[in-house]
């Protein structure tokens, strides 16, 4: 597997959405370390069947 080097800002947000994972810490904190907002989470949509 090859090593990826993150910058700084990377790093924080990484380091920051594993100790989340790791030890379930509060949304909101993280949310506001990270400068984001939790009532817009990217949304990935389906994509609808096509009836025929």
């Amino acid at each position: 597997m090859k090593k990826v080097n993150l910058r700084m800002k990377e790093l924080n947000k990484y380091n920051a959405i594993k100790e989340f994972v790791d030890h379930v810490s509060n949304k909101n904190r993280v949310a506001i370390n990270l400068s984001l907002s939790r009532l817009s989470p990217v949304r990935v949509r389906p994509m609808a069947s096509k009836i025929e």
